[in-house]
């Protein structure tokens, strides 16, 4: 991702039952991701930002998928490529637990994803989806077409946007990671180890 980050270290991560080790990159949320204010207003703010994002990083090659995860002050992204069961579906329960970590303030799934747009055939899409503790949520998606190497955004293409404060379902898949935490008492314990190897 486009990100001017700080730091770069390998994490290990455990919860009661699950162990993995990811890739953490984190750098402060500002200004890239300033904090947009209350309302629709400013959920439409962010998550276009986190959009824009994505898009930026496709102009330079197909980027892994990856957590976003904005505290008050940073913001972290989390190399998921590990989590990744089938080669692409994301581990939901091991997705769940980086909410549970300390001020986190919305989490974001962001990538080239497959994905069932309105009844249509499945189709690779740039996706960013953020979700907020109180479950609202919110979808950008793009059609993207293959190219020598990977993706990139199909100029023919807009951005779909949708809302859980339209009415609408909750895409498949994604989000329910703050309930999730709340029900199963998952909890994530980030262990910094600079020396590991990620798997």
């Amino acid at each position: 991702m486009g990100l001017d980050v700080e730091t770069t270290t390998v994490t290990a991560f455990a919860d009661s039952g699950l162990q993995m080790q990811v890739r953490v990159r984190f750098g402060s949320r500002s200004p890239t991701f300033a904090d947009p204010g209350e309302g629709t207003e400013g959920d439409d703010a962010l998550g276009l930002s986190v959009a824009r994002l994505l898009t930026q990083a496709l102009t330079r090659g197909t980027p892994p998928p990856a957590v976003l995860l904005l505290t008050g002050e940073n913001v972290y992204i989390v190399d998921v490529v590990p989590l990744l069961q089938g080669g692409e579906r994301l581990d939901g329960r091991a997705i769940a637990a980086f909410a549970s970590l300390a001020d986190v303030q919305v989490m974001a799934v962001v990538g080239v994803l497959t994905r069932t747009v309105r009844g249509a055939e499945p189709a690779r899409c740039a996706v960013a989806f953020l979700e907020w503790p109180d479950g609202r949520w919110w979808l950008g998606r793009r059609a993207v077409v293959q190219q020598e190497g990977g993706f990139a955004l199909d100029p023919l293409a807009e951005l779909d946007v949708e809302r859980a404060v339209d009415g609408l379902s909750k895409p498949r898949g994604l989000g329910g990671w703050f309930r999730r935490v709340r029900v199963e008492g998952l909890q994530a314990h980030l262990g910094l180890r600079s020396d590991s190897t990620v798997h």
